[in-house]
């Protein structure tokens, strides 16, 4: 069936006779769709400075030529602050969200363990994750609480084995309050102490009962 086009005047066949249109486009433009098309006007693109049409009837916002100046445009600018070096003393600027746990900075690792170990040095000794660590020289450190272990047992601490603290308290190294276990059972004890849940380690050395007030090794008091 031959029919016009209502918008177009263009001729076209047509298999229904309720069809108006020629195509989907000539449809749209009819039913208003694209009405905004005539109150375009052209825009300037905040970021490149390129202008292209645009409509007046979207809502007011900023408006980019491409999706590329778009997430540029709308990216909000990060903050920066000038901080000092506590090694060098060279001014840096770094983002504040770097800054917010931080007492120190540095400009880089070089800086911070060639701080680092100047302070050791200085104090000889110093907090690791809550532990006390003795400077042993030559830019090493070790844990107080294995140090005072291995004097009581006479020996070094095997592979397998940890100290475990009694009271929980990991500044606390009294003997009275340290306990040799093997890893794996150390290991499930905090675990299953979230749950209340006691265990019961075998072979474990309680410190406490190898102390004798007549001998006691030097640097350890109970």
């Amino acid at each position: 069936m031959e029919k016009i086009c209502v918008q177009c005047d263009k001729r076209f066949n047509a298999l229904l006779r309720r069809r108006r249109f020629c195509s989907h486009r000539c449809a749209n433009r009819a039913s208003g769709i694209q009405r905004g098309v005539r109150d375009r006007i052209e825009v300037c693109c905040p970021v490149c400075q390129k202008k292209f049409p645009y409509s007046q009837r979207r809502s007011k916002q900023k408006k980019f030529c491409s999706i590329k100046c778009r997430k540029v445009g709308l990216r909000q600018p990060k903050k920066h602050t000038e901080v000092v070096c506590a090694f060098c003393g060279k001014p840096k600027d770094v983002l504040r969200s770097r800054l917010k746990h931080k007492r120190r900075f540095y400009c880089n690792k070089k800086c911070q363990y060639a701080h680092f170990g100047k302070l050791a040095k200085r104090n000889g000794w110093w907090y690791e994750h809550g532990y006390k660590v003795l400077y042993v020289g030559k830019g090493n450190g070790r844990k107080e609480h294995t140090l005072i272990a291995e004097k009581l047992l006479g020996r070094r601490l095997r592979k397998n084995e940890v100290v475990h603290h009694k009271n929980k308290n990991k500044s606390d190294n009294r003997p009275k309050n340290l306990e040799v276990m093997h890893r794996s059972c150390h290991t499930s004890m905090h675990r299953w102490a979230k749950y209340g849940v006691e265990v019961i380690c075998r072979g474990r050395i309680i410190l406490g009962d190898l102390l004798e007030s007549e001998a006691l090794p030097i640097g350890i008091s109970e």
